[in-house]
């Protein structure tokens, strides 16, 4: 067998290596502690580990749920004459939330706003209103909900 000076070794004995390795740093760091004070580390890593589980678990489900979104409807020119507006959430096919202004004589407010409890997620948003003269009309808006915070929804003109 012809030698470069290097020496090597199987590639069993390099991975047992590492693990020697670790073993040994474990070896002499625990060696340098009190007795008493190994005993009680042992004991407290594994419910310190567990509680940063729990943690992390909680927070990925926390972020999950719906929070609550203020949603505002700028009516432009779309106000005048308005008797009924109905938004009907929808999220692929399912219609998740459903919301209705109704009016008497009075005008509508140039802006329509409420709040109501969505996860995060990209809406369709149908909108109808219905008019004193009997017209209707009907548009279909995109609705981006992030976290917590108001929206707003562009109904009439600009």
């Amino acid at each position: 067998m012809v030698s470069d000076g290097r020496a090597t070794r199987p590639a069993e004995s390099r991975t047992s290596d590492r693990f020697l390795f670790f073993g040994e740093l474990y070896y002499s760091c625990s060696v340098a502690l009190d007795p008493r004070l190994k005993a009680r580390l042992r004991r407290r890593i594994p419910a310190y580990l567990l509680l940063i589980g729990m943690m992390v678990i909680v927070l990925a489900v926390w972020r999950k749920g719906p929070s609550t979104v203020e949603v505002g409807y700028q009516l432009g020119a779309a106000r005048e004459g308005l008797l009924e507006a109905t938004m009907v959430y929808r999220k692929g096919q399912q219609d998740v939330a459903r919301v209705r202004f109704t009016f008497s004589r009075k005008a509508a407010g140039a802006r329509l706003t409420h709040q109501l409890k969505l996860p995060d997620g990209d809406y369709d948003v149908a909108i109808a209103l219905r008019y004193r003269d009997s017209r209707m009309a009907r548009m279909r808006r995109p609705l981006l909900v992030r976290g917590s915070g108001p929206v707003t929804v562009f109904v009439g003109e600009r």
